[in-house]
């Protein structure tokens, strides 16, 4: 047997692995097209922007989205929650603007 083999075998391999370690990685969790918010990240930035009239963080979770309690319907919750991701890094003018946005994309 060859006492080369096992080098040469590394070094033939080198322009596979080279080529691989160049192809983009797709998909994660910070996978920005399949993303969505929580309930619970929308109430924090909610109450960092004065709350919108939610007394703390429990009552807004319990009534934000779709909570007929709190006329808080709204048709796809999913829906909303996927479009706030491009909200949630805005200062509170524009991210209310932009959460009124996907409010009446997905929950009117």
């Amino acid at each position: 047997m060859n006492r080369h083999l096992p080098t040469l075998l590394i070094l033939l391999s080198l322009p596979l692995l080279a080529a691989l370690s160049a192809c983009p990685i797709v998909g994660g969790d910070d996978d920005d097209a399949t993303s969505s918010e929580t309930v619970e990240t929308v109430c924090a930035k909610v109450l960092e922007c004065g709350g919108w009239g939610w007394l703390d963080e429990a009552e807004c979770v319990e009534g934000f989205l779709d909570n007929p309690e709190y006329a808080t319907d709204c048709v796809d919750p999913a829906g909303y929650l996927a479009c706030m991701p491009d909200c949630m890094e805005l200062d509170c003018d524009p991210f209310a603007t932009c959460e009124g946005d996907c409010w009446a994309a997905g929950c009117e």
